[in-house]
């Protein structure tokens, strides 16, 4: 196993630190996302007035909150499926089941 010390527990141990830094770095990523997009950030993008009724405040902060909450969340799927696909990418695929294995085939190109 070229890079990994020669041997399997070196390897392990590795991949396991690999993986508590991959895990540690989403987590911060998604901290600084959580900071990024308040409700303030989101208030702005939300309309004044709609037809030219104007909208009350509260209903456009609640609005701006809703979209921050959205934007947070849709941020934070995408950083755990990266995580799961890269543990995922280091099991053989031995122990994957079927539908995991399929996953990982390259697509078929017609030519």
């Amino acid at each position: 196993m070229p890079g990994f010390g020669g041997s399997v527990a070196a390897a392990k141990n590795q991949q396991k630190d690999e993986a508590a830094t991959r895990e540690k770095k989403a987590q911060e990523e998604i901290a600084s996302f959580h900071a990024l997009y308040t409700p303030q950030y989101f208030l702005s993008q939300t309309p004044a007035e709609v037809g030219g009724a104007a909208i009350p405040e509260w209903k456009r902060a609640l609005a701006a909150k809703k979209l921050a909450e959205a934007a947070i969340q849709k941020e934070e799927e995408r950083i755990m499926k990266e995580l799961e696909e890269w543990k995922l990418s280091l099991v053989p695929n031995w122990k994957k089941t079927p539908a995991q294995q399929a996953k990982n085939l390259p697509a078929f190109s017609h030519k």
